[in-house]
């Protein structure tokens, strides 16, 4: 019979035991949760996107290689693509496990060095129950971006193609592992490329399928590079956008939940009816975004006013007059003012101020609340028609035409809320848009990026918009 002595030495132990499993079970959530934060907080440019978009509209499988020490970003990124992925039996493929799991991935436990021939058997079964493939051809232990035969082998078996894969950051932290695996710094730049599909002849065997294998590696270290050298390049760029001030936006991220949950709140009300918004007897056409800042409101309103105008409608531009000192209804329109005089900028803001003086006619109404501008245009100017600028947000007055524009060079999803970011409100408001317009479009890989985005969001069609000068003015000087 044992004293008590060693039996509560027995329990301590238990205790300890258990206790250590529970803070380990722990600690993986809490890496989970800190990893998908990081991500989340990183912009990235997605180059070549239409190549694995193409394959998956057609229903196509793929295998997806990319080097170990950049997979962090790269797991995360194609969390929705219903891919299996092959994770190595270590302790650190434990943990990888429980993250992919939680991003939606199907995880086979293996690598060339353990379990290699029965993974090999388990990714093709994954391919042919129609999950296409994510895999490390240097994993688990390197060498470092030296390929293995097992990606060419599993896509020459399936004849499905290898897609090569690479991303690449401006601020990162760069671990002294074998891989030199990269940690993006949260809120940095980065860059995500595919190459182009790779199919792998059956016919290859021996020397020849050596031969291939290290020419796909070389395209897998070329495209690594590639990425890189488009981080650099893409300084410029990047540089035109405001700082993240990331120190600032977590700081913020509190009151950016509070307000997010105030907004939200809002819209609940105004859609299940407790808030009323008030019809008015004629057309009301909304033109505005889901940021704070200039996405290209004015030059549409101009371009609608002047084409409705055309058209036999006597227009009315409704317009809170941002930056002005003044209060109450101000009317700016030249035709009705006494010796041709518009008001001052600081009487009725400078947008409603550009609006009356290039189109010729117009009637714009300034005031806070719209509801009380758009009966005074129509008691007053006999408007047909009410414009509403900036209006997205202004749910009191029901609008007919909901037109939303996203500025391309910043996207929209990628912005905190209010204050710690620019963004107004969740992107599922984006649902009461009757067209989305993506301005400022000139860059066709950042346009098909936030259009593959906004689609997850929107059912309402999507335009593009490009902006480019009308003139060229040099002021005269003495």
């Amino acid at each position: 019979m044992r004293d008590s002595g060693e039996t509560v030495d027995i329990l301590t132990k238990g205790e300890q035991s258990v206790d250590r499993r529970f803070l380990r079970h722990l600690g993986k959530h809490i890496l989970w949760i800190v990893t998908w934060l990081l991500c989340k907080s990183l912009r990235v440019r997605v180059v070549n996107s239409g190549v694995l978009s193409s394959l998956e509209s057609k229903g196509g499988k793929y295998v997806l290689a990319f080097w170990h020490g950049s997979m962090l970003y790269i797991w995360y990124h194609h969390r929705k693509h219903g891919l299996a992925a092959l994770v190595s039996k270590s302790e650190d493929g434990e943990i990888l496990s429980r993250t992919l799991r939680h991003w939606g991935y199907k995880v086979i436990r293996g690598s060339s060095s353990a379990g290699g021939h029965e993974a090999m058997d388990l990714m093709a079964d994954a391919l042919r129950a129609g999950h296409a493939l994510a895999i490390t051809p240097d994993g688990p232990r390197g060498p470092y971006h030296v390929m293995k035969m097992g990606a060419v082998r599993l896509a020459q078996k399936t004849g499905v193609p290898l897609i090569l894969c690479a991303s690449k950051f401006r601020k990162r932290i760069l671990l002294r592992s074998w891989d030199r695996f990269e940690i993006p710094v949260p809120f940095s730049d980065g860059v995500l490329i595919y190459g182009e599909p790779v199919m792998i002849q059956p016919s290859l065997s021996g020397e020849a399928l050596d031969a291939e294998l290290r020419r796909i590696e070389k395209m897998l270290c070329a495209l690594d590079a590639e990425a890189q050298q488009l981080v650099d390049d893409a300084s410029v760029r990047w540089k035109s956008f405001p700082a993240h001030g990331w120190t600032s936006r977590w700081l913020l991220a509190p009151v950016a939940l509070l307000y997010g949950i105030g907004v939200g709140i809002r819209n609940m009300l105004y859609d299940i009816g407790l808030l009323k918004e008030i019809r008015l007897p004629v057309p009301v056409i909304s033109i505005g975004n889901l940021t704070a800042g200039g996405t290209g409101k004015t030059p549409l309103v101009k371009y609608m006013a002047k084409y409705l105008r055309e058209k036999g409608w006597n227009v009315a531009v409704l317009s809170r007059g941002y930056g002005r000192r003044s209060r109450g209804t101000v009317v700016v329109s030249k035709p009705v003012l006494q010796d041709d005089r518009l008001p001052r900028a600081v009487e009725a803001g400078d947008e409603p101020l550009e609006l009356a003086s290039v189109v010729q006619g117009l009637t714009v109404i300034v005031d806070h609340d719209r509801r009380r501008s758009g009966k005074y245009a129509m008691s007053n100017y006999g408007a047909n028609v009410l414009l509403l600028d900036d209006g997205f947000q202004y749910r009191a007055l029901h609008r007919d035409l909901n037109i939303v524009l996203v500025d391309n060079t910043r996207p929209v999803h990628r912005e905190p809320l209010l204050p710690a970011g620019l963004r107004r409100e969740a992107l599922r408001s984006l649902r009461r848009a009757d067209i989305v317009v993506l301005t400022k479009a000139s860059d066709e890989i950042l346009s098909e990026q936030n259009e593959s985005e906004l689609k997850k969001f929107i059912k309402a069609p999507l335009f593009r918009t490009v902006h480019t000068p009308a003139a060229v003015w040099f002021p005269l000087r003495n």
